[in-house]
């Protein structure tokens, strides 16, 4: 400040405040949900929709935004007051040598833990710039790797099982955001999944740990033959083939995708859905709640009424600010009708999130109503947790970049389930014998990299790229061996007995 005094005088206060200002925002960042601006928080601002960015603009993050204004301002006036008399000979000399302690005790530092934030505040703009341009190119780079794969359907493979028309649907849904420790069919006090709680062909698995809590992270370690990144934010194995889509299509299986209306937009990290569902016929996308996809969807089966289909759903599911349910009937109230004070309002949140989980089976059943007659699979997986004041921390923010914190959380066991309708079992044996040894290894730990290899087995489709000790229709099933929560177990999670009950 001193040396910015000497050189600039007045005009110091004008740079010195910003810093002031960001400082005040991350410390207000720390308090609400114990988060700082990292690469991914500031990606997720990047990409907000105005849904998502209205549900934190309220009239008390508003008011707390003036206040930080305006005692910003107050500080940098008090500070123009009592340096204005200070000479600039002087003041630059005590600046320099203030400046060279500074650098000497960074130079102190072992470059193994040195931080550019030690140099605050010389050193917050590299951090941020730093983070900025992670947020912006991290996912790009995922792109252009995901866009070099080769097709799986380049390989020899086979499907012995399922005649052209034989009018078999797969649904795959890749759902958002939905904890298992938030289902009732897992035990949480709250009936949240009421229809999936008691639909006989269902086939749930309870222990399902997810690969990040980022969605382009998840994502292709589902759909392709990626394995999960534990360390350092590198995958333990890189993805060696494209979407498990281009094998179902090679194989008579056309694939239609089912989108959010937000998917049509150019946001970054949803592009990386695109290119996994670069094999569809067609992209539907719905405006408003999920429901709103179904006409669409009906409208698909019955124009292809013998045909193999594979119909893709991806959309928003319980995502932060938890908006998606219907407000006239919602099961839990009150709700929180945004996300600005989470740990103030932690009831509210929680209503929400329920709300949104039990809309979430009310789409499974109206999709397994439609379905009704043709032989189905409906394959369900979330592609991350969500953090619920686990640990006093609010948003998946809270992880900064580091997979292995996110790991030992709840937030990492998702929502897992299959059912295979009466029609589809009895089409063939393998079909029956594919079902039977899910239902043998429901209660296995599972994990992410099982489902690209359970499609293909659940269908009887054989590729170079299939391992059957992650196919969880097959005895030789392994379970997921990487890191998750300690004895973890959905009706021992303290917010099944904490919000459950309320």
């Amino acid at each position: 400040m001193l040396v910015l005094w000497a050189a600039l005088k007045r005009w110091a206060v004008v740079v010195w405040a910003p810093f002031l200002l960001y400082g005040v925002a991350e410390v207000a960042s720390g308090l609400f949900y114990n988060t700082g601006f990292n690469s991914f928080v500031i990606g997720e601002a990047l990409e907000a929709d105005r849904a998502e960015f209205m549900a934190y603009v309220t009239p008390t993050n508003v008011l707390l935004l003036l206040l930080a204004v305006v005692g910003v301002g107050g500080l940098a006036y008090a500070q123009w007051r009592c340096l204005r008399g200070v000479r600039r000979l002087p003041a630059f000399s005590f600046g320099c040598l203030f400046l060279l302690l500074g650098a000497l005790g960074a130079a102190a530092v072992p470059p193994a833990k040195f931080n550019y934030a030690y140099l605050w505040p010389i050193g917050k703009p590299v951090t941020v710039a730093a983070k900025v341009d992670e947020a912006l190119n991290y996912t790009n780079a995922l792109l252009e790797q995901l866009s070099a794969l080769p097709s799986p359907a380049e390989k020899p493979s086979t499907s012995d099982f399922v005649a052209p028309d034989s009018g078999v649907v797969v649904v795959f849904h890749l759902g958002e955001s939905l904890r298992a420790d938030r289902m009732s069919i897992n035990g949480y006090a709250r009936d949240t999944t009421p229809w999936l709680r008691q639909c006989p062909d269902v086939v749930n698995f309870p222990y399902c740990v997810s690969a990040a809590f980022s969605t382009c992270d998840a994502q292709p370690v589902i759909l392709t033959n990626a394995r999960r990144c534990l360390v350092g934010g590198e995958r333990d194995m890189q993805p060696t083939t494209g979407s498990v889509f281009e094998l179902f299509t090679k194989h008579g299986f056309p694939v239609y995708s089912f989108f959010w209306a937000r998917r049509s937009l150019e946001v970054r990290f949803h592009k990386v859905v695109e290119m996994l569902a670069k094999a569809s016929v067609d992209k539907f996308y719905a405006d408003g709640l999920p429901l709103s996809s179904l006409p669409k969807m009906k409208q698909v089966l019955e124009t292809h009424p013998g045909q193999n289909l594979l119909l893709y759903i991806n959309n928003e599911g319980s995502h932060v600010p938890f908006q998606f349910f219907d407000r006239e009937t919602a099961p839990f109230a009150p709700w929180a009708k945004d996300f600005s004070s989470p740990a103030a309002q932690a009831q509210e949140v929680n209503n929400a999130y329920d709300a949104t989980v039990h809309y979430t089976d009310k789409f499974f059943r109206e999709v397994a109503e439609i379905l009704k007659g043709r032989p189905f699979v409906y394959f369900y997986v979330s592609d991350h947790g969500e953090v619920l004041g686990d640990g006093g921390k609010w948003g998946r923010g809270a992880f900064g970049e580091d997979n292995a914190l996110y790991h030992k959380s709840p937030a990492c066991m998702v929502g897992m389930f299959v059912i295979c309708s009466p029609e589809f079992r009895q089409m063939h044996p393998h079909f029956a014998e594919a079902v039977q040894q899910l239902r043998a290894h429901s209660d296995m730990l599972v994990g992410h990299e099982h489902v690209f290899h359970t499609l293909l087995g659940l269908i009887g489709i054989r590729s170079p790229y299939y391992d059957s000790s992650l196919d969880l229709c097959s005895p030789d099933a392994r379970p997921y061996e990487g890191a998750h929560p300690e004895n973890y177990a959905p009706e021992r999670a303290e917010n099944v007995r904490d919000v459950g009950k309320n």
